[in-house]
């Protein structure tokens, strides 16, 4: 049948993290997609009206597309239980995706959990400890508050989530190295058990170092660890990029039939503020989009910032002015 425009455009987590993903449907997928929304709690107008462009609340975003950068931060849920979103964990790993029609490029930047951040106004904490505090609402506020920061939509998921979202693109393809195939084993029995999986199919040994196929259980582990190559925290935000930016990869490469299977798992299991109605409006410049750039950032940046151990914990103190500036330039003007 006729292939029609790109129909949805999905934002993954994956910190854990997440990515961008475009669908090239035809008219009987349509009707699929919709019932796969409906069933989710989700609406889906097949056509896009002017009003329901992403930014077009604001007016900064035309008819045809979007002018404007669009912040999406992803939120990835730590719980030690199978519990999923109802037990609000920390949010051990966070990922602005920006999309700049301007200079072309998606921009993918990691948040240390360990930044000591201002909150409310009124006391200091680790930005991981704020979603646990006060939900996503807080979390967007602290952005504002200490990096001058807007957040346009969010998506919040955990790290059983992404052993889903894994396994319904048939897995990512990552170096390992053998320092990070040792620290991976138990993380790989904890989450086999909370999977109920077992463990003899995830498990990995020290000489399979090298380019390997993980699966979601084994991608999961390999974003949680920390001492791996003596990088911790670092070293665990450039893992979630790597991941996000291999899904990515992997969702171009899908048919239509698996990219609704994938649809179905996304809409299940990631919970999001983003409008299906917005998702499809990104349709209408998929075809640019899927041809920007890819960047990936950090903060806080090299140079930029110092370490606190006050007895009672370990934190990271960025130089808020110039980590802000930093991300502007980054963003808005794809200075990099």
């Amino acid at each position: 049948m006729k292939k029609v425009i790109v129909i949805l455009s999905v934002v993954l987590v994956l910190f854990g993290v997440l990515g961008a993903g475009f669908l090239l449907v035809n008219s009987a997928e349509k009707e699929e997609l919709a019932e796969i929304a409906e069933v989710s709690g989700k609406t889906v107008h097949v056509s896009p009206t002017p009003e329901q462009l992403p930014g077009s609340q604001n007016g900064a975003k035309s008819v045809q597309g979007f002018d404007d950068v669009i912040n999406i931060l992803l939120v990835g849920v730590d719980n030690s239980t199978a519990g999923g979103l109802d037990d609000r964990g920390n949010s051990d790993g966070m990922l602005l995706v920006s999309l700049n029609p301007d200079t072309e490029e998606i921009v993918f930047t990691s948040f240390l959990r360990d930044i000591r951040v201002r909150v409310n106004d009124a006391y200091y904490d680790k930005l991981t400890m704020v979603f646990h505090s006060g939900g996503i609402e807080l979390l967007e506020k602290t952005y504002k508050e200490n990096f001058n920061l807007d957040i346009d939509y969010y998506a919040i998921f955990n790290y059983l989530d992404v052993i889903s979202i894994v396994d319904s693109v048939g897995g990512v393809d990552v170096e390992l190295s053998e320092e990070e195939i040792y620290f991976m084993e138990g993380k790989i029995r904890n989450l086999s058990s909370l999977s109920n999986t077992p463990y003899s199919e995830n498990e990995l040994t020290t000489d399979q170092a090298g380019l390997l196929t993980l699966n979601g259980v084994q991608t999961a582990a390999y974003m949680r660890i920390r001492p791996a190559e003596g990088y911790y925290d670092f070293g665990r935000t450039e893992r979630a990029r790597t991941v996000v930016s291999e899904i990515i990869r992997k969702v171009y490469a899908l048919s239509a039939q698996d990219m609704l299977q994938f649809a179905s798992v996304l809409f299940e299991k990631i919970e999001t503020d983003i409008p299906v109605d917005v998702m499809m409006a990104f349709a209408a410049n998929a075809e640019e989009i899927k041809a920007y750039q890819q960047v990936m950032d950090r903060i806080p940046i090299d140079d930029a910032y110092s370490s606190l151990d006050n007895g009672s914990g370990f934190y990271i103190v960025p130089d808020f002015e110039v980590n802000s500036q930093h991300l502007y330039e980054s963003i808005y003007e794809g200075k990099h």
